[in-house]
C-alpha cells in the first residue's frame, strides 16, 4: 500500500477537526490544503460534529470531500465507530488530528494500522487556559502511545507537551502559522466598506476581529474603551469587535448602558476581514489564550500595530515596544494605556507597523509554512515507506 510505483494516485491525507467553521485552526487546515502541491497528496476533511458551508467555499481545490460524523452534545462513543468505518472505507496514507476533541481518534488510527499518525496542538480553550487541567494532561499522555509524531504552533505548546504531558521532544515539530502577505498588505488608502459605519480619515478606530466567546475576552476591550474615551475625551474613538458568540450580547448592553453604543459598530462574522482591517487603526487581542493567532499575523502584514495580551505564543508574533505593546489578560486597565500610547504618539502607529510588516515577510508568510508542511508530510510519508519494505 506504500510502494508509490504501485499507487496511481497521491496518497490521502485525512484530516479529523472538531467542526469546520470561522477560526484560527480551520483557516490554517484550508490553506494548507488549498496550497500544497496536488500531485503530493490528497486531502479530505473529517469533522466530529458538521460544518458550516460558508466557510466550506473557501476550500478551492478540487476533490476535496468533507465527512460530518454528527456528534452528539457530551459523551458520545458512537461517534469513534462511525469514525472507524469511515476510515475504513477512505484508507488513508496519514491521519492528521488537531486539538483535544479529535486526539482520541488516534486510537481510531492505531488500530486500523493506518501507516502515519499525526496530531497537532493549535491552543488551549477556556477550560485549561493555562494547561493545568491534570484530566486533559493524562488523557494526551495516554493517547501519545499512538501517535507518531506532533505539530505544535508555538514554543510555549512545545513546552507544555514536553514539561506538562511528557512528550519527548524529539517527536514534536513546531511550524508556526503563515500568512498570505499579497493579500494582507499595506496600502496607501484604507479600502472602502459599505455599511461601515466610521471613517479612517476622521476617526481613531480600534478593533478586534475572533470569536465573540469568553477566551477571547472582548468585555476587557470594551471596558478599556470606556476608560479611553473618558481619558481621551476630545478624540474621536470607534470601536469595531468583528465576530460572533455568546459575549456579543454582553457587550451591546455594557456599551448600551454607558452610552456608547454609537461609537461601536458589531457586525457579526465577516467575509471582508482584510479591508476591515486596512481602516483600523489598531487591532486589540484581549485573549484569555491563544495558539498561534492569526488575526494578529494578518494586521501585522497590513502594517497594523497590535495592543495583545501576553498569553501562549502571542509573545512569539508581537515584539513588545516594536510592532505593537503586549499587557497582562484580565487588565482592561493595561489595555486602555497600551492603546493610549498611540494616541499620545501617532507616529508610532506607522513604525510599529511597518516594523511588524518587516516581521511578517522574514519569519510568518504563507509560503513558508505551505513548505514548512509538505516537507513534514514527505518525511512522514516517506519514513513510512522505509518502515513497511
Amino acid at each position: 500500500m506504500l510502494n508509490p510505483s504501485a499507487q496511481s494516485e497521491p496518497p490521502l491525507i485525512a484530516h479529523l477537526i472538531y467542526r469546520l467553521d470561522f477560526g484560527g485552526l480551520e483557516n490554517g487546515l484550508v490553506n494548507i490544503i488549498n496550497h500544497m502541491p496536488e500531485q503530493a497528496a490528497r486531502h479530505c476533511i473529517v469533522c466530529l460534529t458538521d460544518f458550516n458551508p460558508l466557510y466550506a467555499k473557501r476550500l478551492t481545490r478540487q476533490g476535496v470531500k468533507i465527512f460530518c460524523l454528527h456528534k452528539k452534545e457530551g459523551k458520545d462513543w458512537l461517534v469513534w465507530r462511525r469514525l472507524y468505518r469511515l476510515l475504513k472505507q477512505l484508507k488513508p496514507i496519514l491521519l492528521h488530528t488537531r486539538n483535544l476533541p479529535a486526539l482520541e481518534g488516534q486510537l481510531v488510527g492505531w488500530l486500523l494500522k493506518i501507516p502515519v499518525r499525526i496530531h497537532s496542538e493549535h491552543g488551549r480553550g477556556s477550560t485549561d487556559l493555562y494547561g493545568d487541567n491534570k484530566k486533559y494532561q493524562c488523557l494526551r499522555r495516554l493517547v501519545s502511545f499512538f501517535v507518531h509524531r506532533y505539530i505544535v504552533l508555538s514554543h510555549e505548546l512545545m513546552m507544555y507537551l514536553c514539561d506538562k504531558v511528557g512528550i519527548n521532544r524529539n517527536r514534536i515539530t513546531l511550524i508556526h502559522n503563515g500568512v498570505d502577505s499579497e493579500r494582507y498588505q499595506p496600502i496607501d488608502a484604507p479600502v472602502h466598506v459599505d455599511d461601515l459605519p466610521f471613517s479612517p480619515d476622521k476617526h481613531f478606530i480600534i478593533g478586534m476581529v475572533g470569536r465573540m466567546d469568553i477566551s477571547k475576552a472582548p468585555m476587557d476591550l470594551v471596558q478599556a474603551f470606556k476608560v479611553l474615551k473618558q481619558r481621551y475625551p476630545n478624540k474621536p474613538l470607534k470601536l469595531c469587535l468583528i465576530g460572533q458568540g455568546d459575549e456579543q450580547a454582553i457587550c451591546q448592553a455594557f456599551l448600551a448602558e454607558h452610552n456608547l453604543i454609537a461609537d461601536a459598530w458589531l457586525p457579526g462574522v465577516r467575509q471582508d476581514v482584510p479591508a476591515l482591517l486596512q481602516n483600523f487603526d489598531v487591532l486589540v487581542l484581549p485573549s484569555l489564550v491563544e495558539g498561534l493567532p492569526n488575526i494578529v499575523l494578518e494586521a501585522m502584514s497590513c502594517a497594523k500595530p497590535v495592543v495583545a495580551t501576553a498569553v501562549c505564543g502571542t509573545p512569539e508574533l508581537v515584539q513588545h515596544g516594536e510592532t505593537g505593546y503586549l499587557v497582562q489578560p484580565k487588565q482592561p486597565e493595561q489595555l486602555a494605556a497600551s492603546i493610549g500610547f498611540y494616541l499620545d504618539a501617532p507616529e508610532k502607529l506607522a513604525l510599529h507597523g511597518a516594523q511588524g510588516r518587516a516581521l511578517v515577510l522574514e519569519y510568518f508568510t504563507l509560503t513558508k509554512m505551505i513548505n514548512n508542511y509538505h516537507k513534514f508530510y514527505q518525511e512522514q510519508l516517506a519514513c513510512a515507506v522505509l518502515q513497511a519494505s
